[in-house]
């Protein structure tokens, strides 16, 4: 799998974006798509364009696992604006359907911003506490992972909890069919 940078994108004059876009927000503990990537592989020939925001290149950025200040969920939030503002401004046409998908401190922060126009969320390694899904969401967690002491996602559109006390549950085929199909059978936006 290779890595797409936005200058090698950018070097033609006009583009087309796929219909299909997702743009991850990894965990607190950064981008780790080799972990996954037969996944990632998986997505991009079925014809999603995949996005992956590495928000460690701040330098004041630290790994740091646990309760994030504020301006972590923001600088987040601004990661997503940057990843659809690139996109609408680099394609010469607009992408069909845009999936967010974010993974613990990311899916925190993408839930923060649901709307948006967006066909659909994935979330995993979050319990969605206090957030009003706004999208069709798919939520996947663990039952008893130390991390949501004990919520599970109830306002998700769909849910997949999955035994044992995993945080990153994307290593699990069932959870990699469920995001698959979830993705794919999203309607067209109106």
């Amino acid at each position: 799998m290779g890595t797409l940078r936005e200058s090698g994108v950018l070097g033609s004059s006009e583009w087309a974006a796929p219909a299909l876009v997702l743009i991850f927000l990894h965990g607190c503990d950064g981008l780790w798509p080799l972990r996954h990537e037969a996944f990632w592989t998986r997505l991009a020939t079925s014809g999603f364009l995949v996005v992956m925001s590495d928000s460690f290149v701040r330098p004041q950025r630290r790994e740091e696992c646990g309760r994030q200040p504020a301006w972590v969920y923001q600088a987040r939030a601004a990661e997503l604006d940057y990843a659809l503002g690139w996109l609408m401004r680099s394609a010469s046409e607009a992408p069909r359907d845009v999936f967010f998908f974010g993974h613990s401190e990311g899916a925190i922060a993408l839930l923060r911003q649901t709307g948006r126009g967006l066909a659909g969320a994935v979330v995993t390694g979050t319990g969605c506490l206090r957030f009003a899904l706004t999208v069709p969401t798919l939520a996947m967690m663990s039952r008893l992972d130390p991390a949501l002491h004990g919520a599970t996602c109830q306002q998700a559109s769909r849910r997949i909890l999955l035994d044992g006390r995993r945080h990153d549950v994307l290593g699990d085929r069932t959870v990699q069919d469920a995001i698959f199909e979830f993705l794919h059978s999203m309607p067209p936006p109106d």
